[in-house]
């Protein structure tokens, strides 16, 4: 204990805690860093510093400690939010990438959602000049990587398809012109690369409602388009309409418009007891149970 205490206030007084961190944090120092997580400068540094440290020393209780973090506050997500965004090239970096980002949006409520992430992009009151302006302009940000992944050039380059992915995670967030610029972008995205874009729409298991209801929209539009559909896609949205309680109406009906694409567009065999029609600009659908 005097040892590790001798050689912390040694460390600190000549290159401060940030250097102790990243001291602590190489390889055949998992003793005395151990004994420096205890520390109270430690929590304070973590966040600031362990997106430099090499990949190899990364380890499952950073991990668990970044989806902490970012739990904390807007602060804390905004920071997490960027720092692993801009790691979006997970075969050169394939610990803390951005398929940390993606897992942490994934366990997230709507209200954490709401009270974490929105906040990054959009404050309702700032259009009537009340409160304050969003650290980013959404329709900005939505622009910068439509310009990275395209490079002025079509189909876009699927090397950057982890920032394509990342629009799904932002579809129901409005810009300033109350439009929604990443639901835009990823439409306009998926006529150029139809397959990458159902793909990627198919893996997401987003929990957050309002993102979940802009998925099937998404999905009914490219139906709409002629896009082809996997079969587990039409099974699920079937799935959504036997289960009145399982999804909020508004999804509901979007399945139901999916559904009715994949039917009239695809010329797709829907499941027997699955009867849709659209006397309204509504969807309507009935069960017919089979005895």
């Amino acid at each position: 204990h005097y040892i590790i205490l001798f050689l912390y206030t040694k460390y600190k007084m000549l290159h401060g805690t940030r250097f102790v961190f990243y001291e602590v944090k190489k390889p055949g120092q998992e003793v005395l860093h151990t004994a420096m997580t205890a520390m109270p400068w430690y929590e304070k540094v973590f966040i600031h510093c362990i997106f430099s440290i090499e990949e190899t020393c990364v380890t499952d209780d950073d991990i668990k400690r970044i989806k902490e973090e970012f739990s904390r506050s807007k602060d804390k997500a905004e920071q997490v939010f960027f720092a692993l965004l801009h790691r979006w090239d997970t075969e050169a970096l394939p610990r803390l990438n951005i398929d940390l980002l993606f897992s942490i949006l994934d366990n997230l409520g709507d209200d954490a959602y709401e009270q974490l992430v929105l906040p990054i992009f959009y404050n309702p009151m700032h259009r009537y000049n009340i409160g304050p302006k969003p650290p980013y302009d959404l329709n900005k940000f939505v622009a910068d990587i439509e310009s990275l992944v395209t490079r002025k050039a079509a189909p876009w380059n699927k090397r950057y398809g982890k920032l394509v992915k990342l629009l799904i995670y932002l579809f129901s967030i409005e810009g300033q012109s109350y439009d929604f610029p990443a639901y835009t972008l990823f439409r306009k995205l998926a006529v150029q690369r139809p397959q990458e874009a159902v793909d990627m729409l198919v893996r997401s298991d987003i929990g957050l409602l309002a993102t979940r209801t802009r998925v099937w929209e998404m999905l009914a539009e490219l139906a709409t388009q002629g896009i082809q559909m996997p079969q587990m896609l039409i099974d699920k949205a079937a799935a959504g309409l036997r289960s009145p309680g399982r999804e909020a109406s508004r999804t509901r009906n979007e399945m139901a418009r999916f559904l009715t694409a994949c039917r009239d567009e695809l010329n797709m065999r829907l499941p027997e007891d699955i009867v849709l029609s659209s006397p309204t600009s509504s969807y309507f659908f009935d069960l017919l149970r089979k005895r």
